[in-house]
């Protein structure tokens, strides 16, 4: 008998709006660029290694104070909103825009 295939969950990425989805794929790409592995990256950006992979996965969208942090390790090159998105703040006001459309 074959192995069970185990169902892939799916990932926060895949829910996400285009906007945040960019901010996700900008993290990774300044990622590639100026850290070696996720542990140096876990040490700039004084968080866990585990958490640079959620990050880089899309599980997780880019907290304010890492973008901070990455933004302060670059000396202003990567900003803040070119990887933070605020997933709350959108759906607010999708939920705004609905309200006043009825």
């Amino acid at each position: 008998m074959p192995p069970k295939k185990r169902k892939e969950k799916p990932c926060l990425y895949d829910r996400l709006p285009k906007q945040a989805q960019v901010k996700v794929d900008a993290f990774r790409a300044h990622y590639d660029i100026y850290f070696k592995n996720q542990t140096i990256a876990a040490d700039v950006l004084k968080c866990s290694q585990s958490a640079i992979h959620r990050y880089l996965s899309g599980k997780v969208l880019v907290p304010m104070e890492i973008a901070d942090r990455f933004m302060k390790f670059t000396n202003g090159v990567v900003s803040v909103e070119s990887i933070f998105f605020d997933l709350n703040e959108y759906l607010y006001d999708q939920e705004k825009a609905k309200e006043a459309a009825a």
